[in-house]
């Protein structure tokens, strides 16, 4: 894993598999880890997807299922108002 990244997600997508919302995590992840390396905002990027970050519900079922142990709800609200 690089050391650089914020969210060490090796994008496995075990996150994915209850997501209510349908969201593509391990994308999410990415761009919240180009977000903090370079300070780009990829909002463009992301607000476009049907599934954005805004529709997380903070079940947290993701981070239950995460190998890493990633607080996925928190960054994802982190996500969501960049």
């Amino acid at each position: 894993m690089n050391k650089d990244c914020a969210v060490p997600c090796r994008g496995c997508g075990s996150c994915t598999l209850n997501c209510p919302s349908g969201l593509d995590i391990p994308f999410l992840m990415e761009a919240y880890n180009l977000y903090r390396r370079t300070g780009e905002r990829s909002g463009e990027l992301y607000a476009s997807l049907a599934r954005n970050p805004k529709l997380c519900l903070q079940c947290a079922h993701c981070a239950e299922l995460c190998p890493e142990s990633i607080d996925i709800p928190g960054t994802v609200r982190l996500l969501s108002v960049l």
